[in-house]
């Protein structure tokens, strides 16, 4: 099958890598329409053809989109499934002021918070029980924890529990029992390449 998002308007990317759990596919995008752009998280049918429930799951149809109220960046990052949730960021290296979003896995428009961040979020994040760990460009590493969430801003969103500045991360990160591991490339404001391992 193919998934074709069949907008009026636009040419669509996808950077992202697919997620595939429970028969959906889970994939970001970019719009590009004349100069400007715009980011988009799709949900999309996969159930196989040994699936009971492929009719009510169509092949490559579209399940629901998710876009932040039109105002979600270009998405490069993997969406991460985990709970029952979807973890993305948004942004490419350029873009500025991005987020991390949690969101119902079965229904985009159901945002359960988001994550502001200075830079961009390229980082698919790592879930490790109700700790989210993730790279954001020149804000470097964070750990964000779910149970913990918050009003700041007259938005939800999750508790930092730390925060490893001073390196750009765009790579995801790994969690192997206490250890977090990553790497850091060039940015506008951290230019040192190393591979890190960090107390989780």
């Amino acid at each position: 099958w193919a998934f074709d998002p069949a907008e009026a308007r636009g040419r669509y990317s996808f950077h992202s890598s697919p997620t595939v759990v429970d028969g959906l596919l889970y994939v970001g995008a970019l719009r590009q329409v004349s100069a400007l752009q715009d980011g988009y998280l799709f949900c999309i049918g996969a159930q196989s053809g040994e699936e009971k429930d492929r009719a009510s799951l169509p092949l490559g149809r579209r399940l629901w989109r998710f876009s932040a109220n039109d105002s979600l960046r270009p998405v490069f990052a993997s969406p991460i499934v985990a709970g029952g949730r979807v973890y993305i960021g948004e942004g490419y290296h350029q873009d500025k002021s991005c987020r991390l979003f949690c969101l119902d896995s079965r229904d985009g428009d159901r945002q359960l918070w988001a994550m502001p961040t200075t830079s961009h979020v390229e980082s698919s994040p790592c879930v490790v029980g109700s700790r989210v760990y993730f790279g954001a460009g020149d804000d470097g590493l964070l750990c964000v924890d779910t149970d913990l969430v918050e009003f700041a801003g007259g938005t939800r969103q999750p508790r930092l529990i730390w925060q490893m500045p001073g390196f750009h991360i765009d790579v995801s990160p790994l969690v192997v029992g206490d250890v977090v591991y990553t790497g850091s490339t060039v940015g506008d404001r951290h230019q040192d390449l190393f591979a890190l391992a960090v107390s989780a």
